[in-house]
């Protein structure tokens, strides 16, 4: 150890520390600081502005060949063996729990693989309460020993995951995100539809590393293959779902990611016929088959959509009300 805080390990790793920080954090698991919802929210407005400002610093001062971990779609999903282990395996799950983890993790894989490089840079990748300080009304984050390169929705994502059954959640997500784009944030607006995926997508890693970190008898094994059932059910089960949020709040995930979860072609309905278009056009963008029967098409587009039905290549059909009611339409959704 010299006057710099600098600790040469035995095994050759180094450890140096800036300053000591004689801080609480946040709050612990789900239990939270704050006394009331509305200092809650505004840790979580100020959170969001802390990750911010941590991913334009990332993306500015970040060396070019600096050797961290991935959080990646083969981190977080592949098949073979996710960075934090295969949390489908976990004892706690039945036969039909695991399969259902199984297909919400392959959607989520081809939505990642979709998203190519899109929302990726340095992040921390562990934006747990207790890994937030609090001190004199600014926040500090510590323990970055999983900081790596990967999605910058995973912070947020992340952040989230210890409120998915708080009565508070929305108004929680709202906050984080608010917070995140006022302090000028680089994910676009877009992404905050695929924030859902992404805390299911922590849910599924929390439950697999929890499996060889902790004693079957502990609570938490059960507890982070629960929530992850949960999340992913949300998500597959194809169960009737009433969204309330603002512009840009993530209502189109609720069919999005079911379509790609589930075989078939799934129906949307929509009186607006110029957002039919713009996520039509995003969809198919992202590598997702996707059409729309409106007024505003032209012959040939009409003429692509119903090729692509008769040939089962369709995921998503949006169509208007007043489509829906035309004479025909019944017989073609039962055709298909």
């Amino acid at each position: 150890q010299d006057e710099d805080f600098i600790y040469h390990t035995r095994n050759g790793q180094v450890v140096s520390m800036l300053q000591w920080l004689a801080a609480p954090a946040i709050g612990q698991f789900a239990q939270s600081c704050a006394t009331t919802p509305d200092a809650l929210t505004g840790l979580y407005g100020d959170l969001g502005a802390l990750l911010a400002d941590l991913h334009l610093t990332a993306e500015l001062t970040a060396p070019q060949d600096l050797i961290r971990p991935s959080w990646d779609a083969r981190a977080l999903c592949c098949s073979e063996a996710p960075l934090w282990g295969r949390f489908w395996t976990h004892p706690e799950l039945s036969s039909d729990e695991a399969d259902l983890l199984c297909a919400a993790r392959d959607a989520a894989r081809e939505r990642l693989v979709a998203l190519g490089s899109d929302g990726m840079g340095l992040i921390h990748a562990d934006v747990l309460q207790e890994n937030v300080l609090l001190k004199g009304g600014q926040l500090y984050l510590i323990d970055f020993d999983d900081c790596g390169h990967g999605y910058r929705h995973y912070d947020l994502a992340t952040a989230l995951i210890q409120h998915v059954d708080s009565p508070h959640y929305d108004a929680l997500t709202t906050a984080l995100w608010t917070g995140y784009v006022k302090a000028g944030g680089p994910l676009p607006d877009s992404a905050l539809a695929d924030l859902p995926m992404f805390v299911m997508l922590r849910s599924m890693a929390s439950a697999g590393w929890i499996m060889d970190r902790a004693p079957r008898e502990d609570t938490r094994q059960s507890d982070y293959a629960a929530r992850a059932v949960r999340l992913a059910a949300a998500v597959t089960s194809g169960r009737d779902t009433l969204a309330s949020r603002p512009s840009g709040g993530g209502k189109s995930l609720c069919f999005q990611l079911p379509a790609l979860c589930r075989d078939g072609v799934t129906v949307v309905i929509s009186p607006l016929i110029a957002l039919m278009r713009d996520q039509v056009r995003a969809l198919k963008e992202a590598g997702v088959a996707a059409g729309a029967l409106t007024s505003g098409n032209t012959d040939e587009e009409t003429e692509a959509v119903f090729a692509a039905l008769d040939a089962g290549q369709l995921k998503l059909l949006y169509m208007a009300p007043a489509r829906l009611a035309a004479s025909g339409t019944q017989s073609l959704l039962r055709r298909i």
